[in-house]
């Protein structure tokens, strides 16, 4: 049963790098990718939470290598490390939980990056005003990033569930 579970874990974690990586490299909307589901998951399913944290920043950067690396990438690294930390918090067995941590992360990346943005690019003044202005510019991409990760987040906790009832079911 240990080799079982062993090769099982290789699966979901080649799965989620074979996912993570394609939603980023086919075509798709801005943003739209299961990376932030990946980091949820990754926070709620594996008991080594560095591991969860690698797994996303890994497939980042080996998708980085065919976008490019550009300077604000860190910020970008830094929202998906703080996501994969609210993923311990998600019961893996409640959709409720998973919906709503899943809106969570949206709202905290989109808080983190936009902010980010609006410090580190020099066409946002330094003032209230484009600070509004960089959040406003934001929300097309947060609301791709939200349905992305809800879209995702149900697919990846779903298919573990099914699983996990599958595996019940034979034993």
């Amino acid at each position: 049963m240990k080799q079982e579970q062993k090769y099982s874990r290789i699966g979901i974690v080649l799965g989620l790098i074979i996912l993570g990586s394609l939603s980023r490299l086919i075509p798709h909307w801005p943003n739209f990718t299961a990376l932030g589901a990946i980091a949820l998951f990754g926070g709620a399913g594996f008991q080594s939470k560095y591991f969860s944290g690698l797994l996303t920043l890994g497939i980042l950067l080996l998708t980085d290598v065919f976008f490019g690396f550009y300077s604000g990438m860190w910020v970008t690294y830094l929202a998906f490390l703080m996501i994969s930390i609210l993923g311990t918090f998600v019961k893996k067995d409640s959709t409720l939980s998973v919906l709503t941590h899943s809106l969570s992360a949206s709202l905290l990346f989109f808080v983190f990056t936009n902010f980010a943005s609006w410090l580190t690019i020099p066409i946002y003044p330094k003032n209230v005003s484009g600070l509004l202005l960089a959040y406003t510019e934001g929300i097309p991409f947060a609301m791709n990033f939200t349905l992305g990760t809800l879209f995702y987040s149900l697919l990846i906790f779903g298919i573990y569930q099914l699983s996990i009832r599958k595996l019940q079911l034979a034993t």
